[in-house]
């Protein structure tokens, strides 16, 4: 596995969702409550992008049908559509004042 960096301290803020793309990934860092997320960039209903949803709570809102996420496990926390697959989540890194995702 390889790790790649992401940003470092000084430029994470709560709230923030960046779309990142990472050796042909696309993926959002997302601070929520003090930590730092990354999980990929679409829904698991119809792979819209999830870098125009809203962040509360631990969670990832789908701007287009309301499918909930837990940030941490990628998990489907609504069941407002059918057949909506968890999202991928990766591993954070943290070394000094930067952060790197293990991909």
């Amino acid at each position: 596995m390889n790790s790649v960096k992401l940003i470092s301290r000084s430029e994470l803020y709560e709230g923030m969702i960046r779309p990142i793309s990472v050796n042909g990934l696309e993926l959002l860092a997302i601070c929520s409550e003090g930590k730092l997320f990354v999980v990929e960039n679409k829904c698991g209903h119809f792979g819209i992008p999830l870098s125009k949803g809203t962040v509360a709570n631990g969670r990832i809102r789908c701007p287009q049908h309301g499918a909930e996420f837990d940030l941490q496990t990628g998990a489907v926390l609504n069941h407002v559509v059918q057949q909506c697959d968890p999202i991928k989540t990766f591993r954070i890194l943290e070394d000094k004042d930067n952060f790197s995702v293990q991909i």
